[in-house]
């Protein structure tokens, strides 16, 4: 395997999403290139810091830790996202607000809890979006009005 550059030595990232797919791929990259990362998911996996991000105590307590660890945040990346195929009259008002807390409402808060920080660092956030965005898909209704 060739050398990565470094391009992200002592930087501190945050990556949502990350116990598999493209969030785990996102925070092995910054790994790769010399960041500290502080990676979390609902799922478990390698150094993932465990996180309900639709639970305001466990995101608030994420956050705190996080800060803590890194010492101030350079990048956060939102990749968690949750994705239920189902006919339209399938679905209930209790998996739409779960949907919506996941996957538009933690972005935002998570962005506004750290922004002192990133402001302080003149740091980025990085919120991953999918196709489904702009283009429906079949049994998909809820995670395409996102």
């Amino acid at each position: 395997m060739t050398q990565r550059a470094q391009r992200f030595t002592d930087r501190r990232v945050v990556v949502t999403g990350a116990a598999g797919g493209l969030g785990r791929t996102v925070a092995e990259l910054f790994r790769a290139e010399g960041a500290r990362v502080v990676a979390t998911d609902v799922a478990p996996g390698d150094d993932i810091v465990i996180c309900d991000l639709a639970d305001d105590a466990a995101r608030d307590a994420f956050v705190a830790d996080a800060l803590a660890d890194l010492g101030g945040l350079d990048v956060l990346c939102n990749v968690a996202g949750i994705q239920q195929f189902a006919e339209l009259g399938a679905l209930t008002a209790a998996g739409l607000r779960r949907h919506f807390d996941i996957n538009a409402l933690a972005p935002l808060l998570l962005a506004q809890a750290f922004s002192d920080a990133l402001v302080d660092s003149l740091g980025n956030v990085v919120s991953v979006a999918s196709i489904s965005a702009v283009m429906g898909q079949p049994y998909n209704a809820q995670y395409c009005a996102l």
